[in-house]
């Protein structure tokens, strides 16, 4: 049997790389490795922008409702002072008024009632019927 058989030459020597040439792929290494860094650390830029934009509109929603909250409880508390204010000075105006025409006819009643026994007509019981004094200042004669 005849075989033909095909190996590698042995002959020829391994490439040599020049140092020029070691230098390019280094760099290309380099190169790659900083690219992947890049398109990483980009993604954790949009990340965090996008993180970072969130947190400050929850901040802002939170701030803005705490203001508002405090703000209109400030308005309401003003609104239902002022009203209640009002309402009371009228009930108050109207209860004055109540007393006022109260006293104003217990003053008439009691003088209704006072001035006849303070002041009759009739002299009777215990009223001098003669004269007050033995004499008359300067001359006035009992007429």
């Amino acid at each position: 049997m005849i075989g033909l058989r095909a190996t590698p030459d042995t002959t020829t020597a391994p490439p040599k790389v020049s140092y020029a040439e070691l230098v390019s792929i280094l760099l290309t290494g380099v190169t790659i490795v900083l690219a992947i860094g890049a398109v990483f650390l980009g993604a954790l830029a949009i990340w965090g922008y996008q993180s970072i934009k969130q947190e400050a509109v929850t901040a802002a929603k939170t701030s803005a409702d705490a203001a508002i909250q405090e703000r209109t409880e400030l308005v309401v508390d003003k609104a239902v002072e002022a009203a209640v204010d009002k309402a009371v000075r009228g009930q108050m105006k109207s209860i004055a008024g109540k007393i006022r025409r109260e006293i104003k006819r217990n003053d008439q009643r009691t003088d209704d009632l006072m001035y006849p026994a303070a002041f009759s007509q009739h002299p009777t019981e215990g009223e001098p019927s003669g004269p007050v004094a033995d004499e008359y200042p300067d001359g006035a004669q009992n007429q």
